[in-house]
């Protein structure tokens, strides 16, 4: 296990969205949005900023209303900002949105939005995971009806989905939603390909973070809806990352810890799920990257009540030492001094050979719906 990390400081460097922002991104009718997961991309050799619910106008709206939306940066030096090279556009020149979703609440399409909560680009190809989101409840908690893949060959254009990457989140009450909403295509159209419910059932991967171990696997995060849970974990083979029933499952049962493979796997994890967790309760949205400096995984995230935290681990399966304090206090908040959550970096968004990092944080409350990137440096 790796020594707890010594925070020197942290400071605010600027919006990452908006006309505040060093690249104003109203151009691309970017104004108001969240999250902000940055993935690499060696086809481009760029950082690919992956944004949530995206609006034209400053808080949540109707106006332009999309899930998921691509900015992109050739820049690694995040010291004054984020430097956009672009965002991945539509036919009118705007940030196109990657997956349409149904906004509806009605029992047959019960499904008010749709997010990416990650991504990795294998073979150059870009694979993002997605949650499909059935309700929103108070704040930090909402439900899922399934995770998903999609695909991109030409870098964020148009994008395919993966009907075997799929984890349901429910098989019961609302069981024919799920089906129905898992079998459409990217259009929200019937795809004629024919998704098991009972088969992919885990809803502990409901929310999915993947990200490339530097070991030839691909190792994906999971966590139910909301930010009341902890993080177990799976890893495939990058060659077959499109293979559901390649992927193995981290199971920690009666005190041994495993990789299982397959329907094994998920049958283990959904037993043993609570004992699993490789991050314990609770986690919000959260990344973990590799850190020079450390020598080691951080695993950044939104601890409720608290703030925003950091552990490392000398693998991305752990085992994860002790939280920081809190990183991001109140006070340093630009918008207020509620409605924190997020916590996203990449090993390539440092300076110092690791001693510094930076990372992205989102605010939703009255005054702003907004990511803001912070500057770490360690002791």
């Amino acid at each position: 296990m790796i020594t707890r990390p010594k925070v020197k400081s942290v400071r605010f460097v600027n919006f990452t969205s908006g006309e505040k922002a060093p690249v104003n991104t109203l151009r691309w009718d970017v104004n108001g949005t969240d999250l902000g997961i940055p993935v690499y991309s060696a086809k481009e050799n760029a950082l690919w900023l992956f944004y949530g619910d995206t609006f034209a106008t400053p808080l949540p709206s109707d106006v332009n209303w999309r899930g998921t939306v691509i900015g992109k940066t050739h820049n690694f030096d995040f010291s004054r900002g984020v430097m956009y090279s672009g965002f991945v556009p539509d036919d009118d020149g705007n940030a196109l949105g990657l997956i349409v979703h149904h906004k509806s609440d009605n029992e047959e399409y019960y499904e008010r939005t749709k997010i990416c909560q990650g991504a990795v680009e294998t073979d150059g190809v870009m694979y993002a995971f997605y949650e499909s989101i059935r309700h929103w409840g108070e704040p930090g908690y909402w439900d899922v009806n399934y995770s998903g893949a999609i695909k991109s060959r030409d870098g964020g254009k148009t994008w395919q989905r993966v009907y075997d990457l799929t984890w349901t989140a429910d098989k019961d009450k609302y069981r024919d939603v799920v089906k129905r909403l898992a079998e459409e295509d990217v259009d929200m159209q019937p795809s004629g390909v024919t998704v098991d419910v009972d088969k992919h059932f885990c809803p502990a991967f409901g929310q999915m973070y993947p990200i490339y171990g530097k070991d030839g696997y691909v190792y994906v995060y999971g966590r139910r809806g909301g930010r009341q849970y902890g993080a177990t974990i799976a890893r495939v083979a990058e060659q077959n990352i499109e293979r559901f029933d390649e992927y193995e499952y981290y199971v920690n049962d009666n005190g041994v810890r495993s990789w299982v493979k397959g329907a094994d796997g998920l049958a283990a994890i959904n037993a043993h799920e609570r004992e699993s967790y490789v991050v314990d309760l609770p986690v919000s949205n959260f990344s973990v990257a590799y850190n020079n400096y450390l020598g080691g995984w951080i695993a950044m995230y939104y601890k409720p009540a608290r703030g925003i935290v950091m552990r490392v681990a000398p693998t991305p399966y752990g085992p994860f030492g002790d939280e920081t304090d809190v990183l991001l206090p109140s006070e340093k908040l630009p918008c207020g001094k509620i409605g924190l959550y997020g916590g996203f970096t990449h090993e390539l968004m440092s300076a110092n050979a690791g001693k510094t990092i930076y990372f992205i944080a989102s605010q939703w409350n009255t005054e702003a719906y907004c990511s803001e990137l912070f500057e770490l440096c360690f002791e």
